[in-house]
């Protein structure tokens, strides 16, 4: 455990000159830290600057290891199981088998288990969890703090952030559960806590609060949204031709097949040419024919007809 936390902490302070040095090199004027309600974009913040400045106003109140059964993770942090899937993930594994455990901790607090044992939530880091379960290892390296449920989903969102952002999908579920738990009386408050903008809260809980029945459970890769694809999606939430085509689909479906879906539905249908914009020269070999439009009566026709050939005839063709 000492030499765990000692590696833990000479790779925390490196971090830290490694980007003093940086912001010296910069010329960059120190921040304000962030924290829980004081409106400051946490996320624009360098990773080893945030820990930093987030341990001034949320204290480690120890450092241990727990073994792995103890940690619950709460349903609205978890990710999307796809999300441990990616090559970056796999980095994460190999880096974690390297030094035989985690060396950045995970972040918890202490809760008794159902049967009152001791037990302990995780608040931040999932995907170290994750890794460390995946490779057999017993127990997980940790900081445990005293925090409010607000503070707690703060110190979740921020870290994710700065570490490993979240996609979209998994992100607008942890939202949508944040503001279902009854903590935020508003999405604005809910994005001013988090240090997120609001616009983007908005559109990633109508992504996944307002999406068609059935939805998600019809898209196999629901992790493939991209932020900017987010708008483009929830405009055809309330388009009969997508929704109908939601209903329709009996499996999974990618979601490349779904984005397309939904733009066909919401794409301005190409106005009706007028008959006029109809009539057209084509040529044709040797001669040059003038197309007229069916919807033209015969009597217009034959006129427009009439009117070439006394044109011709006066030579002013």
């Amino acid at each position: 455990m000492a030499k765990l936390t000692e590696l833990a902490r000479q790779q925390f302070e490196k971090e830290l000159a490694d980007e003093e040095e940086q912001r010296r090199n910069s010329g960059a004027a120190a921040s304000t830290p962030p924290g829980p309600g004081r409106g400051a974009k946490a996320q624009t913040q360098g990773p080893a600057r945030m820990l930093r400045e987030s341990l001034s106003f949320m204290p480690v109140r120890k450092q241990l290891q727990i073994p792995v059964e103890q940690v619950v993770v709460p349903e609205h942090y978890l990710r999307h199981p796809a999300e441990y899937e990616t090559p970056e993930f796999r980095e994460l594994m190999e880096s974690i088998r390297q030094s035989n455990g985690n060396l950045d901790p995970i972040d918890v607090r202490f809760r008794k288990q159902e049967n009152g044992a001791p037990g302990y939530e995780l608040i931040a880091g999932t995907r170290r969890l994750e890794a460390v379960k995946r490779l057999g290892l017993k127990v997980v390296f940790a900081n445990e703090r005293d925090i409010d449920d607000a503070t707690a989903d703060f110190l979740h969102d921020v870290e994710n952030a700065k570490r490993a952002e979240k996609r979209p999908f998994s992100l607008a579920m942890e939202l949508s559960a944040m503001m279902k738990s009854g903590r935020y009386a508003t999405q604005s408050e809910l994005a001013e806590r988090l240090g997120r903008n609001e616009g983007t809260v908005s559109s990633l809980l109508k992504l996944y609060d307002k999406a068609p029945a059935g939805l998600w459970e019809r898209v196999e890769d629901p992790i493939a949204i991209r932020a900017s694809e987010v708008a483009a999606l929830v405009r055809a939430y309330d388009k009969p031709a997508f929704t109908d085509w939601v209903k329709q689909q009996r499996k999974p479906v990618p979601f490349a097949t779904v984005l397309k879906k939904a733009k066909l539905a919401t794409a301005r249908p190409k106005p009706e040419k007028g008959v006029v914009d109809k009539i057209r020269e084509v040529e044709r070999g040797e001669f040059f024919h003038i197309v007229l439009p069916k919807a033209l009566p015969s009597e217009l026709r034959a006129k427009v007809l009439a009117f070439a050939k006394e044109l011709a005839a006066k030579g002013d063709l």
